[in-house]
C-alpha cells in the first residue's frame, strides 16, 4: 500500500483543532487525544496539540504538568504561540501562581507576544 502525502488546507486544519478542543470541553478526552496525536504527528511545529493536552491536564487539576508542557511547546513551536501563552497564564493563575503569572504577562506584553485584551480576560476571569 502506497502512502500519499497531502497537505491539509489551513481552514480544515483549524476546524480539526476546534473539533479536538470541543471534544475536550465535552469531556471526550480519549477522542480528543486521538485527534491531538494526529495533529502532533503531522504538524510537529504547531503548539495546537500541546495546547489541547495542556487543557486536558488543567481539567484534571494537573496544573504543574500543563505549565511544563506549555513552556516546552513555546520553546519548540512556530505557530499557535499566542494561544499557548494565554493557556499558560491561565494554568498559572488557576494553580495559584498569580504573582508569577503577572510577571510572565508583563514580559509577554513588553515583547508584544500577546494582546493586552487577552491578558486582561485571563486576569479578569480568574480574579
Amino acid at each position: 500500500m502506497t502512502q500519499v502525502s497531502y497537505e491539509i488546507p489551513e481552514n480544515i486544519r483549524e476546524l480539526i483543532i476546534k473539533v479536538a478542543f470541543k471534544a475536550i470541553e465535552s469531556g471526550c478526552t480519549n477522542e480528543a487525544k486521538a485527534i491531538l496525536e494526529a495533529l502532533a504527528k503531522n504538524y510537529p511545529l504547531s503548539a495546537a496539540s500541546d495546547i489541547g493536552y495542556a487543557l486536558i491536564e488543567i481539567m484534571n487539576s494537573n496544573f504543574s504538568k500543563a505549565i511544563r508542557l506549555l513552556k516546552n511547546t513555546l520553546e519548540k513551536s512556530t505557530n499557535c504561540l499566542e494561544e499557548a501563552r494565554i493557556v499558560l497564564l491561565y494554568a498559572m493563575v488557576a494553580s495559584g501562581k498569580v504573582t508569577e503569572a503577572k510577571h510572565e504577562a508583563k514580559n509577554m506584553l513588553e515583547g508584544e507576544l500577546v494582546s493586552k485584551d487577552n491578558i486582561k480576560i485571563i486576569f479578569d476571569e480568574m480574579g
